[in-house]
């Protein structure tokens, strides 16, 4: 009897560990980003929801993606100076960019103990509109970026 009382103790035991360690990641709620990847001043939370990840349950950041925009066409230039002071505050390091001026787009790469930060910015495509702005997105760990 004391051994199968034994026995199906270990055998329950060994059943809630194992259903501990394969929960699924949970999501974030998405009320803000990351609280060491920032953006000028100058770019607001743009689409619905802007804020989108995943986290695992020990906080490994899996994925996720935030949307901006700003006031008015941004500068690609000024983008890339002030993420190059602001980003390594916060113990990222720059790895590389792609800027072109006359498009007024913007991409770069940034990493911190095994997780990639992709930024893309590009102006609207509202050729119409009075009130041009530039969008920029944030990656965290994109799976189909290399």
């Amino acid at each position: 009897m004391r051994r199968t009382i034994a026995a199906l103790s270990i055998l329950l035991l060994l059943v809630l560990v194992g259903c501990e360690s394969t929960q699924p990641a949970k999501t974030w709620d998405g009320s803000g980003a990351y609280e060491d990847v920032t953006v000028p001043a100058d770019f607001v939370p743009y689409d619905n929801p802007p804020y989108r990840r995943e986290d695992s349950k020990a906080g490994k950041r899996i994925y996720g993606v935030y949307s901006y925009r700003s006031r008015e066409i941004y500068s690609p230039k000024a983008l890339s100076e002030w993420l190059k002071i602001e980003l390594p505050r916060h113990d990222w390091k720059f790895v590389n960019e792609e800027v072109d001026l006359e498009k007024s787009t913007f991409k770069a790469r940034f990493e911190k103990n095994g997780d990639k930060l992709d930024f893309s910015m590009a102006p609207d495509r509202l050729n119409q509109s009075s009130e041009r702005f530039s969008i920029l997105v944030v990656k965290m760990n994109d799976p189909n970026s290399n």
